[in-house]
């Protein structure tokens, strides 16, 4: 019996998780109803908003995984 009532789909056509990363939230001690598994990835486009992820273009994507060390702890901030 599955505990989880949806799943993100990672391999599709349109290539939108084809470069992301997974931001630590909600994962021990987690709290129902609070959400969960919040992505940054590619973007759709200009204008084009997500079901609560963090997007943006392929060349920035690939910036951020180049640059970020993830020994380093580092933070994200969501205003």
């Amino acid at each position: 019996a599955k505990d989880w009532d949806s799943a993100e789909t990672m391999l599709r056509p349109d290539e939108l998780y084809k470069w992301g990363l997974l931001v630590d939230y909600n994962f021990e001690n987690s709290q129902p109803g609070a959400g969960s598994q919040i992505f940054l990835h590619i973007w759709r486009g200009p204008g084009q908003g997500t079901e609560g992820c963090i997007a943006m273009p392929e060349d920035r994507m690939l910036e951020l995984l180049r640059w970020l060390d993830g020994a380093k702890n580092p933070l994200i901030w969501i205003g």
